[in-house]
């Protein structure tokens, strides 16, 4: 059928497809006209039917043989089929049929669909073509008679309504324009019937497309000319502020109601009417800078939130937009107020706050809130003035909670110190304190101005006899046992995170001491430690000249296939004296005494290595390996020094960089500068893929997921253990899963430890599982082992099993296979 050479050139065929080409352009023409209404819409499909009509018979003028001929024929009558209910759609636009005139729809649709079947699943339409002097032309069948009596009656339906339309119209209105025009041309478009004699037999030249285009031409021109609706501004605008939802008012020069729409009525508990008059201060609490136009400066809109009583003792908070406005004439200007229902906006906003910033359970500021009120303070702090954090933890309360679990004797010993931080809280002078819990039995004080470190003691001290008081727990009192330890800005540090390990630091202080009695306050002086720390220095330098570090790998696994994706390295030093040690023993000695970068160094070229025997271990690939990387490395030389060390190891190693993965922690992003961004950028060229660790601890804006070029979130185990245990982390984790699924960032959820906490991983669609559940940190030759005899365990078996409704045909999580 589409062979060239089943076709020759036929001179009749050209005023078809001149036509059809016309009568595209001018469809088209008009839906780019009529874009806000649906009127374009449908003469584009009149104009789309006729086209389909003439290029239909204008490829069977040129076959060479009847059943190509056939083809085309049916194809014309496609549109054909489909002029009938178009042109009944456009005209009930044009003519703004109502009544039963304009629900004939459904019945144009269902005939031309059931002439559709006719045509192209039966023979009943159309039988051979004739052979004319111009070529082939239809042989109508009963089906195709049929057709052509359903469009003609369509026809002659749709003059008489153009008729009816302009006899009932007054003289020199829009409609009866339009519906003269239509006249003229279903007059002109009955004559097209001449082509339905060479469909029986009759060899006459099939000339009625011209009356079919005279006709659409017409129609669209009635489209053209005279427009569905003519809209004024004036009415544009009265229709607008009636449907708005918002309110609005309209004040004159002397603060006067000239105008308001219903939906301000309703916002300020008026009827429509008795609003207009009045002046605003009768209606709304604001004030004379707002109301008076002359005092908004610079020019432009001033936004204000009030609070208005309504009937069951509620309030309603109405977000208010102040402009002005002058006419065309340059007269009096006149205030606009925009009236906003927020109070829906405003509750959701103070539970979203409440649950991000405050404790659950006792309801006082979390350590999210004490940071960042801490952060203010030292911003604000000028010199010579202090901060100080007070930390506060219960000796007994997880003893208390232990040995008591189904009673409310925790959150009653809980809530009775809550009080009476909070009641301490109000009552220091200038008030400036602010108290937080910040875990199970561990609480903070902050004082954003210390004028007296002898008064601050002398509160303190003052709230530590208070805290001391016996707690009534059903028929006992129990005398809560505590220890209070300082940190001072700027003497204990100078940075959010310093003033809070510090203040930490001191209630361990008294915590080792034993002192119940007494509050501590930072020892800056500790040399033993200090000491300590330097020796311990010269000592991890040595271990790293002489390779007493080793690595040991800890497998990721894959939830959907179950292999070992990747294997997180682990450093750990075997000291001569004190056998293996773990990286929390040295890691911060070594950042202490600048030697990170060199242990850095060191364990990403051996990972590389031992990643490089696994990748050429058959018959797989082998796991990829994850390298943490500290924050003093990938700030060395803005960002350029990790990216030129990465891509020298990978070189060295012959290990492809796709096969590696860098983590990086979550608090470093924070205060990131764009060099670092540009080498991280540097390593993901090079094909690695960066991660961040510890997801959810830290303090980085969200933005930060945009802003640097990550692959993966490696969720905190804080919030895996929470599952089933912490509602509101547990919101978060999935709130974390779905956020990585939107922006396609892998998801990996740290410290699994349980089959409960897997189930509720997997039934969330955590891709990635890494903790002891799967297995724990194995040395190199250990994990080579693994990865040949890699089988899932049967406690992951039973996480899947809780997740998905387990029966005896189910499958399990994993398919086991060879990491």
């Amino acid at each position: 059928m589409l062979t060239v050479t089943a076709y020759y050139f036929n001179l009749f065929a050209l005023p078809n497809i001149v036509v059809a080409v016309g009568l595209l352009c001018w469809g088209a023409l008009l839906r780019w006209r009529e874009a806000e209404s649906t009127t374009g819409t449908w003469a584009l499909g009149v104009a789309i039917a006729a086209a389909t009509w003439q290029t239909g018979f204008a490829l069977a003028y040129c076959s060479l043989t009847p059943p190509i001929a056939l083809q085309w024929i049916r194809l014309s009558q496609v549109g054909v089929v489909f002029l009938a209910p178009t042109l009944y759609e456009l005209l009930r636009r044009l003519l703004g049929l109502t009544g039963w005139r304009s629900r004939l729809s459904p019945w144009a649709w269902t005939a031309s669909l059931g002439f559709l079947y006719v045509l192209l699943a039966t023979n009943a339409y159309m039988g051979t073509p004739y052979l004319y002097w111009w070529g082939y032309y239809a042989h109508y069948r009963i089906g195709g008679m049929l057709l052509a009596a359903y469009l003609c009656a369509m026809m002659v339906y749709l003059f008489i309504e153009c008729l009816r339309t302009w006899c009932l119209s007054p003289r020199g209105s829009t409609r009866r324009h339009r519906a003269r025009i239509l006249l003229l041309g279903f007059g002109v478009a009955f004559t097209a019937a001449i082509d339905f004699l060479a469909a029986w037999g009759v060899a006459v030249y099939p000339f009625g497309y011209l009356m079919v285009a005279f006709m659409v031409v017409t129609i669209g021109y009635a489209a053209w000319r005279y427009r569905i609706i003519a809209v004024t501004s004036r009415a544009a605008a009265e229709h607008v502020l009636k449907t708005l939802s918002d309110g609005v008012l309209v004040l004159d020069e002397l603060g006067a109601i000239a105008l308001a729409n219903n939906r301000a009525a309703l916002l300020l508990g008026f009827d429509h009417d008795a609003l207009l008059g009045k002046t605003v201060d009768a209606v709304l609490p604001l004030r004379d800078v707002v109301l008076n136009p002359l005092r908004i400066q610079p020019p432009g809109p001033v936004h204000t939130e009030i609070e208005l009583p309504i009937r069951n003792g509620d309030k309603r908070v109405i977000n208010v937009t102040v402009n002005t406005m002058r006419d065309a004439g340059g007269g009096s200007p006149l205030t606009v107020l925009v009236l906003q229902d927020v109070t829906h906006y405003r509750e959701a906003t103070d539970k979203i706050r409440k649950l991000v910033y405050f404790d659950q359970a006792t309801g006082l500021p979390n350590r999210r809130h004490l940071r960042d009120k801490l952060g203010q303070a030292l911003k604000l702090s000028s010199q010579g003035q202090r901060v100080a954090v007070c930390g506060v933890r219960l000796k007994h309360f997880r003893h208390l909670a232990d040995h008591h679990p189904s009673a409310h004797s925790s959150d009653t010993m809980l809530n009775g110190v809550a009080a009476r931080l909070r009641s301490f809280a109000q009552s220091v002078p200038q008030g400036k304190v602010t108290v937080a819990r910040l875990q199970s039995y561990e609480f903070a004080i902050l004082f954003e101005q210390v004028d007296s470190v002898g008064k601050m003691t002398a509160e303190l001290d003052r709230l530590h006899k208070a805290l001391r008081e016996p707690i009534a727990i059903g028929t006992r009192r129990l005398h809560p046992v505590l220890w209070l330890g300082v940190s001072l800005y700027p003497n204990d540090g100078n940075s959010i995170d310093a003033l809070m390990d510090r203040a930490a630091a001191a209630v361990d202080q008294a915590a080792e001491a034993g002192d119940e009695q007494h509050i501590h306050f930072y020892n800056a002086e500790a040399n033993t430690a200090a000491l300590h720390s330097l020796m311990l220095g010269a000592k991890i330098a040595r271990a790293i000249e002489t390779d007493q570090l080793c690595l040991y790998f800890q497998p990721i696994i894959n939830t959907d296939s179950g292999t070992i994706e990747c294997a997180e390295a682990l450093v750990r030093w075997h000291d001569p004296l004190h056998g293996l040690r773990l990286p929390s023993e040295f890691i911060p000695v070594a950042e202490q005494n600048a030697l990170i970068i060199p242990l850095d160094q060191w364990v990403l070229k051996k990972a590389c290595e031992h990643a490089l025997q696994w990748q050429e271990r058959p018959p797989s690939r082998g796991p990829k390996v994850a390298v943490n990387l500290s924050g003093a490395h990938l700030s060395s030389n803005g960002g350029r020094q990790i990216a030129e060390t990465v891509q020298s190891i990978l070189e060295t190693s012959g290990l492809p960089g796709n096969r590696l993965e860098l983590e990086i922690t979550e608090t470093r992003m924070v205060g990131t500068d764009q060099t670092i961004v540009d080498g991280l950028r540097r390593l993901r060229e090079l094909g690695v893929r960066i991660a961040v660790d510890d997801f959810g601890t830290g303090y980085a804006s969200l933005s930060y997921l945009h802003w640097f070029p990550l692959d993966k979130l490696k969720v905190d185990q804080s919030f895996v253990a929470a599952i089933g245990q912490d509602p509101t982390k547990t919101a978060l984790l999935k709130s974390i899963l779905l956020l990585a699924s939107q922006l396609d960032l892998a998801v990996v959820a740290e410290g699994v430890e349980t089959p409960h906490q897997a189930a509720f991983l997997l039934r969330h669609g955590c891709p990635f599982m890494q903790g002891h559940l799967l297995n724990k940190p194995l040395p190199a030759d250990d994990f080579m082992q693994l990865t040949r005899n890699w089988h899932v365990p049967s406690e992951v078996r039973l996480g899947r099993k809780r997740a998905e409704g387990w029966d005896s045909e189910q499958r399990v999580v994993f398919r086991p296979g060879s990491g």
